[in-house]
């Protein structure tokens, strides 16, 4: 169980599953580094953990489930919130919490 989602998924392919740990606002801070919210852009991340990854994505994304990613959120193809499910492509980096 996820949260209280009760479903069970398991990425396939080049899927990675992701349960949204935070949602975008606007001027989050990560580190030094300071994320504005561009979503009149077409572009918007959000803070989610990675749950589950698909067989086909490379390991040598280095990505690991328990990972901390942001993510586009304007690139999935599954949203149950908390849950989301979207390519490895879309990940944008991974979070280094202190």
């Amino acid at each position: 169980m996820l949260n209280g989602y009760n479903k069970n998924l398991e990425a396939s392919g080049e899927k990675i599953v992701l349960k949204i740990v935070e949602e975008p606002g606007k001027n989050r801070t990560y580190g030094d580094i300071i994320i504005p919210d561009s979503s009149d852009k077409g572009f918007r991340a959000t803070k989610a953990e990675v749950v589950s990854i698909g067989s086909d994505v490379p390991e040598s994304e280095g990505i690991k489930v328990g990972d901390i990613v942001l993510y586009d959120t304007y690139s999935v193809f599954y949203d149950v919130k908390p849950i989301v499910v979207t390519n490895y492509e879309n990940i944008i980096c991974r979070v280094e919490e202190d």
